[in-house]
């Protein structure tokens, strides 16, 4: 599939509008550049609530821990975590640095 096509129409996964037009301007413009984009992919570790829990919760507790970003793209040897907001804040930059952590680990 070509990244193209793992694009779907509308509004993308976990993104507002607004932000599903940002990403599909920085996809559009960056096409050529990579293999495979996935939307809100989960990093890190997951929390295990305990035994005591049905295991619905202990599922979505599990999902819910952990950091998603909001794009990932690749290519044959480069790694792009991309996070999409309306304006760019120290917070956004906080966030690309903890991922990286996170996808490192």
């Amino acid at each position: 599939m070509s990244p193209a096509e793992q694009i779907p129409a509308g509004r993308l996964p976990g993104l507002t509008a607004a932000e599903s037009r940002i990403a599909r301007a920085y996809l559009d413009a960056h096409k050529g550049e990579f293999e495979s984009v996935e939307f809100q992919v989960r990093l890190g570790s997951q929390v295990d609530i305990g035994p005591q829990y049905g295991e619905e919760y202990r599922r979505m507790a599990a999902l819910s821990s952990q950091r998603r970003a909001d794009l990932v793209t690749q290519s044959a040897d480069v790694v792009t975590i991309i996070e999409v907001k309306e304006r760019i804040s120290l917070s956004a930059l906080g966030q690309l640095l903890g991922y990286q952590t996170l996808w490192q680990a």
